[in-house]
């Protein structure tokens, strides 16, 4: 059997255009972009290409970029901010190599991430994305463990675990590598009509066509600081509900938006029902239908209905008729042990008020 190396060799002697494509849209980046580009300018693996588009930076970030003298770099300048998404289209419009590579400009990739996830995807031609962990921290500078990035778990996760991208485990977007037929041959563009999770809206198109592993290695080191997007749950979480409610429309036929509120909690237990009926028909309707992992799309609105019935629980009183809304649930059945433990404590406090 062959080595991954010898794999990757071996495509490096076939080619003349570079195999990996990363791409770094920025705008006002002088802080960070700096680190951000010489994390991906040490990597282990060689053979790509950084594409770095300037979204209309007001500071001193094209003087730094244009301080490289590597020709690895192709750098352009939108002239004007035009926004995440656009830059984003022009990058995978801009990109030759086989597979695109996110880079964030305020992110720290680990030196072995385009190898490992490069590895990955050559024994997995069935898989179109692989993602990846990363290790969140705030300020300046990432601490110094962290910049060591110990914790290598070999073992990835199944295809079929985040095939479904409902609500189930989160792709990581910011440490995620394309096969870029994934783009041309579906037509999938990142819409730019959308300023935050955008990435949901992406990955959601993606999980209809292809198969989307993330790798349980820790490969980036992910900045968290006043202008992340992702700081704002509320705006995400209205985002989210456009973005979410469309996609079951749009492959189900099945209209549920109006069960939830602005931040897409849902309103009542009443309308919990609704919406636990709902997810019951799209389960049926997903039955027969080869795209879906029925076993693990049900797993993933379990995890959603869960939430949903948790969060209900913090903003009313009525503990009682979300304790009725759990029984009638029959997905929620499947349960483990410890969630259902604690609706039987919130009933049992509810009986226990009551007597006061």
């Amino acid at each position: 059997m062959k080595s991954c190396t010898d794999m990757i060799a071996e495509k490096k002697s076939e080619k003349a255009l570079p195999t990996i494509s990363v791409v770094m849209p920025t705008f006002n980046g002088e802080k960070y972009i700096e680190e951000a580009i010489n994390s991906i300018l040490g990597q282990t693996f060689t053979d790509f290409e950084l594409i770095i588009v300037n979204d209309g930076s007001t500071d001193d970030t094209e003087k730094i970029i244009c301080s490289y003298k590597s020709e690895k770099i192709r750098y352009y300048s939108n002239g004007k901010n035009l926004g995440i998404c656009a830059s984003y289209n022009k990058l995978i419009d801009l990109s030759r190599g086989e597979f695109i590579a996110i880079a964030e400009h305020d992110d720290v990739s680990h030196p072995q991430r385009l190898e490992r996830q490069l590895c990955y995807m050559r024994r997995n031609p069935q898989i179109g994305v692989v993602s990846a962990q990363s290790l969140n921290f705030r300020g300046e500078t990432p601490p110094v463990d962290a910049c060591k990035f110990h914790k290598f778990i070999k073992k990835p996760r199944s295809p079929e675990r985040t095939r479904i991208f409902f609500y189930g485990p989160m792709v990581r977007h910011p440490v995620a590598m394309f096969r870029k037929n994934v783009f041309t041959d579906y037509g999938i563009r990142y819409d730019e009509n959308l300023d935050h999770v955008f990435d949901v809206d992406l990955f959601l198109q993606i999980s209809l066509v292809t198969d989307i592993v993330a790798l349980k290695d820790q490969l980036l080191l992910y900045r968290r600081h006043e202008n992340s997007t992702s700081m704002d749950k509320n705006i995400n979480a209205m985002y989210e509900k456009k973005i979410l409610t469309k996609f079951i429309y749009d492959n189900f036929g099945i209209t549920f938006s109006d069960f939830f509120d602005d931040y897409f909690r849902v309103k009542d237990a009443q309308n919990f029902l609704f919406l636990d009926q709902c997810i019951e028909k799209i389960l049926k309707i997903a039955e027969n239908n080869p795209r879906y992992h029925l076993k693990e799309l049900r797993k993933n609105f379990i995890r959603f209905l869960y939430k949903q019935l948790r969060n209900l629980h913090t903003r009313t009183n009525d503990y009682k008729a979300i304790y009725r809304a759990y029984r009638k649930s029959r997905l929620l059945r499947y349960l483990s042990i410890n969630r259902k433990l604690w609706f039987h404590l919130q009933a049992l406090r509810t009986k226990w008020a009551s007597h006061v």
